[in-house]
């Protein structure tokens, strides 16, 4: 006879939680009495912050007993680079987004 093939509804799909492909990197950033960035160290080496192009925040999840809360800038650095940090508002720690 003729079979018909259903598929498992419990079985678990390939296209699950969105996933960073590069998870933030804690690092130390010095603040000034306005709680903007002024100094980013990574690696050991400090970077004076020369200039914040963006800030932008995200608030996600905010059902869930700990939600996502982050102030992010897009910053030049005295090295040259432009960086995108983030201060996590949960915690009051700073990470670096690589991209």
């Amino acid at each position: 006879g003729c079979r018909t093939v259903v598929s498992n509804p419990r079985e678990k799909n390939h296209i699950g939680p969105i996933r960073l492909l590069n998870p933030p990197i804690p690092v130390y950033v010095k603040v000034n009495k306005y709680q903007r960035p002024i100094e980013v160290t990574i690696n050991r080496k400090i970077s004076r912050i020369l200039e914040i192009n963006e800030v932008w925040e995200i608030n996600m999840e905010w059902w869930r007993p700990i939600p996502t809360k982050r102030r992010y800038f897009r910053v030049t650095t005295s090295s040259n680079n432009n960086l995108i940090i983030f201060l996590d508002m949960q915690n009051n720690d700073w990470y670096i987004q690589k991209s």
